[in-house]
């Protein structure tokens, strides 16, 4: 197998959140506007879209694993920061994690798995 195969890596990623997309608003349609349920999978909804415009960048910009890597790491290193700075923010106000602080959670941890499922697909498929 070619050693450059990031874009059918980045192509099989889409496709996943495509599915999960597509799931999640037809499970949607099962419960009323304003059931908790419907609610937590909009929120679920609103991470699985932002992944996918992220997939989507990545895929136009990134041609390679190095890239993908070092773009990745430039990334989870300044949500890293925006994440202390947001729980500074929260220590001095005495109230729950702000949104913001959530958010950024979700992309570090995003991020981190995005960077494992990475490997896994070298360990697999590029030897």
């Amino acid at each position: 197998m070619s050693t450059n195969s990031f874009p059918q890596f980045i192509k099989q990623e889409i496709e996943a959140v495509h599915k999960n997309i597509d799931r999640l608003k037809s499970g949607m349609q099962r419960y009323s506007d304003n059931d908790s349920k419907a609610a937590g999978m909009q929120l679920v909804l609103n991470e699985q879209v932002k992944q996918l415009q992220f997939l989507e960048q990545m895929q136009r910009e990134v041609r390679n694993f190095d890239r993908a890597m070092g773009r990745i790491r430039e990334m989870l290193i300044a949500t890293e920061k925006a994440h202390q700075k947001a729980a500074d923010r929260d220590l001095n106000t005495n109230q729950p994690h702000s949104v913001e602080w959530w958010e950024t959670l979700h992309q570090i941890e995003y991020l981190g798995e995005f960077i494992r499922r990475i490997h896994a697909w070298q360990t697999e498929f590029v030897r």
